[in-house]
Formats: C-alpha cells, structure tokens, sequence
C-alpha cells in the first residue's frame, strides 16, 4: 500500500466512506481492515444461506419477551428447589433481553468465499443460563475427552519426531459444519448414556436439566435486516453452549469409530471439528465411511497429504524419512504473511512484545529441521530490520529459548494480488469510521441501561431520565403515568397539567452505563447541561456544587 494512496485516504475519508458505501469492510487479522465482498455479494450469500429450510425458519414477530419468560420461568424454578441460591437466581434472570444478531464471517480461504454464520448473543435471553449450564458440562467432561487437545502447544509436544508404522500416513478430517448438524436428540441420547458423570457436579434432576437443554436449543434465534430467523437445526455457532456440546459429541464420535476401523490407528488428535489421524495408505475411503455412518447429519471431509504433510491447527505435520512425524509452522495460502509491520502505528512495547512471543511460539511447534525457514516467514513481510530481531532475541532469557537463531536475510515478497479482497493499513484518523455493520443495529427501544432524553411537542421543553430497564417498558411506563399517576415523575406532571404530549419515538439516547451510581451522576450532568429541562430540583440534589460549576463553565461560549 503506497503512502500516495494512504494520503489520499486520510484527505478524503468522508468521500471514501461514502463512494464506497456498496463494500463489506471488516476488521481483519493482524490489525489491518480487509474490503472482502461488495455489500450485494454479502447480503446474497447471506440470504441464501438462510434459506436452508432444513436449518432455518422465518418468524412472524420478535420472540425475544417469550423466551425471557421462559429462561426466568425455568431459573425461578431452579431457585425454588434448592438448585441455585439467591444470589445466582439473579445473574441469570432478565427483564432487559435483546434479540440475538447473525452475521456472516468470509472464508477468504476457500473457494467463492462462502460465509461462516456467527450469532452473537450478547444480551439475548439465556445467555447467562446458557453459560451456567456449560459450566456443569465443562466441569462433568473434564476427563472424557480422550483424544482432544488443548493446543498447538501440546499437539507439538505429542507428535513431534513420532514414528508412524511402514505403510502408514497422515490424513486430515474435518467436520462440515458440525455446530448446525448436532441434533437435540443426539445431546439428549449422550447426557442420558453419561448422566453418572454429570449427577456428580450438579444436584439439578435429570428432566429438569434435560428441559433446560432443549429451551436453549428451541431459544436459538437471531435478527437479520430487521427479519427474525429461527434455527430448528443445530447448535448456534457463537452460542456460549455450543463449543463444549461439539467437543463432548466429537468425543463420543471418536470413542465409538476408531474402536471399527479394522485397523490399529496409532495417532488419533481432536481440536474441536477437526481430526489428524494415521492410517494405512490404501483406507482413506473406509476410514472416511465410518466416520460418516456415526449420525446420518455429520459428515466428514477428507485431506490427504500433500509433499508428504497436512495441515493440523496451525502447524503442518510432515512425514519425513523413516517416517518420522516433524511439525512445521503452518499459514494458510491466502495469509498475506502480515503481523504487526516495524513501521506500523503501534507502539515499540507492543512490536517488541509480539517478535519475542512469536520466536516463543514456534521455537516450542517447530521442528529444528524448520526453524529457521519458520521464523524467516513470519518476517519476511513484516520489515523488522535485522539489528531489531538480534535485540529482542538477546534479551530472552535462557528458560525462554535454549539459543537465539541466526535470522537470515531475504527478499521481501509482495503479497499475491487477489481479485476479492485487499487489506488497508491501520490509519488512526480514519480506520474506525470505515467498518461495515454487518451485524443489525440494536434497536433503540431495546437499549438498556441508558441515559435518555424526551422532548415535548409543544413546547421546548425536554425531560432528561435514565433507566436499567428496557427503553421500550420505560416508555411505556411514562405513558401510563401520563395518563394516570400525574404525580409519578416531572414528565407526568408536565404533561397532564399542560395537556402537552411528549414526541416518545424521537427518545435520544445520550449515554449507556451499566453502574448505577455513574448512571445517575451521568443523568444529573445532562440534566444541569439542558435549561430548557422540566426534571424536579430534588432530581440534582447530589450534584456537587464543583461539578456544577465546572459544568457552567464547559457552556460558556469560548471568547
């Protein structure tokens, strides 16, 4: 990227912004931000992903007070027999839910660029049950997981100078799409079969703890361009239950068909929905079937080396001579190869911390037969200057690496040029203005937590509140009062003595915090900073006088 283009965005940010309005612009990896798709590429891909009706169904309205109801329906019960005390019943009961939100990750790594469906469910109904819930899973199969992984780090630790038998290779399984194709019925059949494992750290029934499961999986429903979707398939990906369900099913998985294969496998790893296995050379295609005969929704894909090797994580197992297993550091082929570069925007703690954590990182992964090759990709793009790399390497201590290795010089190589996407460096002044929404806005009378503003239709006036609640039930509230508690609060009174009505679908937001107490400094600064404000004095009674004062001076006009 030129600096001549890097000036012209800086000159003209508001321009690019709006010229260039039909982009998806996301944050990528490495601190750059990436033009993936134009905004009717994406919208596509994401409506027909959509439209798999096996997975999703179109809803006729917002479900979100529903399944509020149910979630605290349910913790209230848990409460009430002794599962949980007070303190908990709390946590995980709402009054405030927002409706969860999709949005589609690119694989830029693959073929037509399709999108990975992300539901984020910060705020929605059961997201804290949800996470209650995966605690108990989480602690019940800590020890069942015989073949998974923690990370590449103890993956390294494992197979590293392995020796596989003659007549033996490495393949690669991955699962295709394995968070949507867990059924309820497949979760049910495995909690029942173990439910031993979870009696012992949980003194919640086993149907009550079975009716929780099924709400989460039947509560999984997100909001997109305004259409509310429902997934009667499969687990959310992005839902706080459903990584520790896959990793539980994987397990089962594999403690049922590796036992089938007709064959000894001598290495067998799990990270999640992906597999690295050994095999002989000539039963891909058995391996494959029993994998995929388990449960007639999850499927597996096969990769079989290549020069000898596959991709596992982010490391690349290669089998050398006399079939020796040696890993390798491994970036996928659409990785520009770009981390933090020398002369980026970021400070000199934050570069010199990421060179030494990254010599860290592969000194334990690699191989020594590629180290050095290792370290020069991660540099190579990334315009270090050699005297830089030596310094940081020397000081690491000895428990850190065992010797500093040599860096050698090589040719800076451009980054492929791709007719999909291209990344634009980190630009202080205009970086946070140009990434998409790719997720749906959160409505504004379902913000919580806020301090808001109501003006009057007719007259200037305005009244300044805050509430925990959701805006929408505030509102109403106010609208009831007006009506019928004249004397409930300013704006009540306001309007029942003056006959004037309040323009309520104009409510401004003016801030969100979730403290009380700074919620409420915040709505008596507003207050003092709006004249024309109709709110009782007692509402600023524990304004300091300093801050008023200090407040009296930010209106004064500067001379």
């Amino acid at each position: 990227m030129t600096h001549n283009f890097e000036h012209y965005l800086l000159t003209n940010a508001r321009r690019f912004v709006k010229t260039h309005d039909d982009l998806v612009i996301t944050p990528a990896d490495k601190g750059n931000i990436t033009v993936i798709l134009s905004t009717e590429q994406y919208e596509q891909k994401m409506n027909q992903l959509l439209q798999d009706s096996s997975v999703y169904k179109q809803l006729r309205r917002d479900p979100t007070n529903e399944f509020q109801y149910k979630n605290n329906k349910i913790v209230k019960q848990l409460k009430d027999k002794g599962f949980i005390d007070a303190s908990m019943a709390r946590k995980l009961t709402t009054y405030k839910a927002i409706p969860p939100r999709i949005y589609g990750l690119p694989k830029v790594h693959k073929a037509d660029i399709p999108l990975r469906p992300i539901v984020s469910t910060i705020g929605s109904a059961s997201v804290e049950l949800s996470q209650f819930m995966t605690q108990i899973l989480t602690e019940a199969f800590s020890d069942f997981h015989d073949y998974t992984i923690a990370d590449s780090f103890q993956f390294a630790s494992k197979i590293n100078n392995f020796i596989l038998p003659q007549g033996y290779k490495l393949i690669s399984l991955d699962a295709v799409s394995l968070f949507t194709n867990i059924s309820l019925e497949l979760v049910i059949q495995i909690i029942q079969q173990e439910w031993s494992r979870v009696s012992q750290v949980t003194t919640i029934g086993i149907s009550l703890f079975l009716i929780i499961i099924k709400f989460l999986f039947e509560s999984s429903y997100f909001v997109f361009k305004g259409s509310f979707i429902s997934q009667i398939f499969g687990c959310a990906m992005g839902s706080k239950i459903s990584p520790i369900l896959a990793n539980i099913v994987m397990s089962v998985l594999l403690k049922y068909c590796i036992p089938l294969q007709p064959f000894q496998v001598p290495i067998t790893y799990q990270y999640v929905d992906d597999l690295l296995l050994a095999i002989p050379e000539d039963r891909t295609a058995t391996t494959l079937a029993v994998f995929n005969n388990y449960d007639h929704h999850i499927k597996f894909s096969a990769e079989e080396e290549t020069e000898n090797g596959v991709p596992f994580l982010d490391t690349k197992a290669i089998r050398c001579a006399g079939n020796i297993v040696k890993l390798d550091w491994y970036q996928k082929p659409t990785s520009s190869g770009r981390y933090i570069h020398y002369s980026s925007n970021h400070s000199w703690a934050m570069k010199t911390n990421l060179i030494k954590g990254m010599f860290r990182r592969i000194k334990k992964i690699c191989h020594p037969d590629f180290l050095h090759n290792s370290e020069e990709k991660i540099f190579e793009n990334n315009g270090y200057p050699r005297m830089f790399l030596n310094r940081c390497l020397h000081s690491l201590t000895s428990d850190q690496i065992d010797e500093a290795p040599q860096i050698r010089t090589s040719t800076l190589v451009e980054p492929a040029t791709h007719d999909k996407y291209v990344s634009l460096p980190l630009i202080p002044p205009l970086t946070g203005v140009l990434f998409s929404q790719t997720k749906d806005r959160i409505h504004t009378m379902s913000r919580s937590d806020v301090v808001y503003r109501i003006p009057c239709e007719n007259c200037e006036s305005v009244y300044v509140g805050q509430t925990s609640q959701c805006l929408k039930r505030r509102i109403s509230i106010h609208k009831s009062d007006a009506r019928l508690r004249p004397d409930r609060c300013a704006l009540a009174s306001h309007s029942s003595s003056l006959d004037h009505h309040f323009k309520f679908d104009e409510v401004e937001i003016l801030c969100t915090n979730s403290d009380y107490n700074k919620r409420s400094f915040l709505e008596m600064c507003f207050i003092n900073e709006n004249e024309n404000n109709i709110n009782k004095k007692t509402d600023l009674k524990n304004l300091s006088v300093v801050y008023s004062y200090l407040l009296s001076l930010d209106r004064r006009p500067s001379r």
